[in-house]
């Protein structure tokens, strides 16, 4: 895995991250993401280059966990089968913080419809993997749904941080669950969101 990182840095110069036994695995391209910005008409293919570049990290990664799973990169619906996959492995890896950052600064503009959707079954009880390890999870530019924060606040054990920007679609947070880990709730920038209704006993910080 040493070797492909290596390679990863110098010839793609996107960042990464490698180190101990319970590494951070952080993706993401700045260069490519400014060619998206200026020319818009090379975004599917760089969007192409780094999914296919991610997939193959993940499938080459053999250690058996991480602590941290990271992606920065403007990217939308038509990559929901290789995103779902990456947090897959995220859940297989008893990763404890999750970033799907999916509309860095100055990204290409996404249409509401063309958002990435974060799936619903990772956000119940049954998901025994991402339940039982994440403590930190980050959704920027990612549809999701009133019953799945619900969900995700009252089914995973020992989540602590929770930040959800630029979710079009969510217009309520409601939660009372006296057994919630929940420390850290940020919300941004969802602009069709009227109430926020929190009552969690660890809650020690909220931002809107």
């Amino acid at each position: 895995m040493k070797e492909i990182v290596q390679s990863y840095l110098v010839s793609k110069k996107w960042k990464t991250r490698l180190s101990g036994r319970f590494p951070s695995l952080i993706v993401e391209d700045p260069l490519a993401m400014q060619n998206i910005k200026y020319n818009s008409k090379v975004a599917d293919e760089e969007r192409s280059k780094f999914v296919s570049w991610v997939n193959h990290i993940v499938d080459e990664h053999q250690g058996p966990y991480i602590n941290e799973f990271k992606v920065v990169f403007d990217l939308d619906n038509s990559f929901q089968y290789d995103i779902d996959k990456w947090v897959d492995y995220a859940i297989a890896k008893r990763a404890k913080k999750l970033v799907l950052h999916l509309k860095p600064p100055g990204a290409y503009y996404q249409q509401e419809q063309k958002r990435y959707t974060f799936p619903d079954e990772y956000c119940k009880a049954t998901t025994f993997g991402f339940r039982n390890a994440i403590t930190s999870l980050s959704l920027n530019d990612v549809n999701i749904t009133l019953e799945m924060v619900e969900n995700l606040i009252k089914n995973c054990l020992f989540l602590e941080y929770l930040c959800i920007e630029e979710a079009p679609y969510l217009s309520c947070i409601r939660s009372s669950v006296s057994s919630s880990s929940l420390k850290h709730l940020q919300v941004s920038r969802c602009n069709k969101m009227e109430l926020i209704d929190i009552s969690v006993p660890k809650l020690l910080s909220f931002a809107y």
